[in-house]
């Protein structure tokens, strides 16, 4: 259904049509093009063609032909646009863009680099380094995956468009294209095209926009210098996409394909790499996003349990396992299920909030772990999604196999192992996976995050955590 964007007169009545009642009170409103004759011969001005960014016209003939000068009312930006010949343009003659409320829901799409099937994800250093702002509804990278494949697997499979848009995203991030390089021996153009299909297809099923990342440097043995033509004739052209594709550039943040330095074996990102690639995901993330933090809304909001950092005060927390000494705060347990270790717990100030504490050091007798966690009272109805925010610092981790934060044990996208090399230095936001969709009415549910630990394996580090917030996520 084509709908057209109209301004009622200044001074007017409601017009009912077949039921359907328009008040000009409302302002410029879109209606369906069947009532848009009756409602200007009502007084009503036409405006525009009007639809979501996907509805612009995009070919030189039919109806709405894609002509220099046409004008659009796209309803994913609220602007009015206008074809230059070569870009859309708002009033002011900018390229319009879309900001993104909190909590709007995000899907990873893309290959191993994506799914973490090698090393670690991307995707949940990306989240941090958003400020958690995005709601991550799920990770659909699948190894292997090649633009080709993206586009003609069904929505019962996993790391396709169709089975994305069954997940009712308002922004997917796309991770592709090394694998059609290496795997299908294809050109820059044709993945390139690709790549454009599948923003098309992810737009036309309701996706307001698409963060398509550049193809990371490889130098694994199946590299050919060939190939590294491709691959940057290819980022080449991603980085002339337009909204509502958002390039992400890669191959300025310095990522060294070395294997140990930011990769596994010359091709996956190791941990430092991983990060390192989120840290740039994420910036891009939060700078389409609204600049408020999901841990300073009201409590009424998406049914919120508890802000304001009301999960770490008092100091009748309790210690566990060996070697554990200080001060937790009440509701949580804090300490390390191994021998060998040392961990001074404390309890600290940031920002006006209470800031838990924990210095630990040692080798650890055993692989294990260290864990603070808080099992969480609330009344939890039968399909909800719970998640948990909170203020982290990690500093100093050394010889660690890894880090998580999860909600009811669902540590998503994160590998362990002290091979995959440490996880950075972090002063930020962190969120944890959401757990499943509950089955069941709950009562309880665990708020966690822990630092692996290696047998033999010589580690410190500090970890500080404040305002732990528990939410309810919005349907979509």
């Amino acid at each position: 259904m084509t709908t057209h964007r109209l301004i009622p007169p200044a001074v007017a009545s409601k017009v009912t049509l077949d039921g359907r009642v328009y008040d000009p009170a409302a302002g410029g409103q879109d209606v369906p093009d069947y009532d848009s004759m009756a409602l200007q011969a009502n007084g009503w001005s036409f405006l525009a063609v009007s639809g979501p960014t996907s509805a612009r016209p995009h070919a030189a003939v039919g109806p709405y032909p894609l002509l220099r000068g046409t004008t659009f009312w796209d309803t994913s930006v609220d602007h009015l646009v206008s074809w230059d010949g070569a870009t859309w343009r708002d009033e002011n003659g900018n390229i319009p863009q879309v900001t993104f409320p909190l909590q709007a829901r995000m899907v990873g799409l893309g290959d191993s680099i994506m799914a973490g099937s090698v090393g670690p994800s991307l995707l949940n250093p990306a989240l941090y380094y958003s400020g958690g702002r995005f709601y991550l509804v799920s990770n659909q990278g699948v190894g292997g995956s090649t633009t080709v494949d993206m586009l003609s697997r069904n929505a019962t499979t996993t790391g396709g468009v169709a089975s994305t848009l069954t997940l009712s995203p308002d922004v997917v991030d796309l991770h592709i294209g090394t694998n059609d390089i290496t795997g299908l021996g294809s050109g820059a153009a044709a993945i390139f095209a690709n790549i454009q299909a599948i923003v098309s297809e992810l737009t036309a099923g309701g996706v307001k926009a698409v963060f398509v990342h550049t193809v990371l440097p490889r130098s694994d043995s199946a590299w050919t210098a060939a190939y590294e033509t491709v691959r940057q004739a290819l980022n080449a052209s991603i980085m002339t996409l337009q909204y509502p594709a958002i390039p992400v550039n890669l191959e300025t943040i310095g990522f060294n394909s070395t294997i140990g330095v930011d990769t596994v074996e010359g091709l996956h990102p190791n941990r430092p790499g991983a990060w390192l690639v989120g840290s740039a995901v994420g910036a891009a993330w939060a700078s389409k996003a609204v600049t408020n933090s999901v841990l300073f809304n009201s409590a009424s909001d998406w049914g919120n349990l508890l802000v304001d950092n009301d999960m770490t005060e008092g100091t009748a927390g309790v210690l566990l396992g060996t070697g554990t000494t200080g001060s937790v705060p009440t509701g949580w347990n804090a300490g390390v299920n191994v021998t060998g270790m040392t961990t001074t717990c404390s309890i600290a100030t940031k920002n006006g909030f209470p800031q838990m504490v924990a210095n630990f050091s040692g080798t650890p007798g055993s692989s294990g772990i260290l864990l603070l966690y808080r099992d969480q009272a609330y009344s939890g109805n039968i399909g909800d999604v719970y998640d948990c925010w909170a203020d982290v610092e990690m500093a100093g981790l050394t010889g660690v196999g890894g880090t998580f934060f999860a909600t009811d044990g669902v540590t998503v996208w994160e590998a362990s192992g002290n091979a995959l090399g440490q996880p950075p230095n972090f002063n930020g936001i962190m969120r944890g996976g959401p757990a499943a969709p509950l089955t069941a009415a709950r009562t309880v549910s665990r708020f966690q995050f822990g630092v692996y630990l290696e047998s033999g394996v010589a580690c410190s580090g500090t970890i500080k955590l404040s305002r732990c917030t528990w939410r309810k996520n919005p349907s979509p």
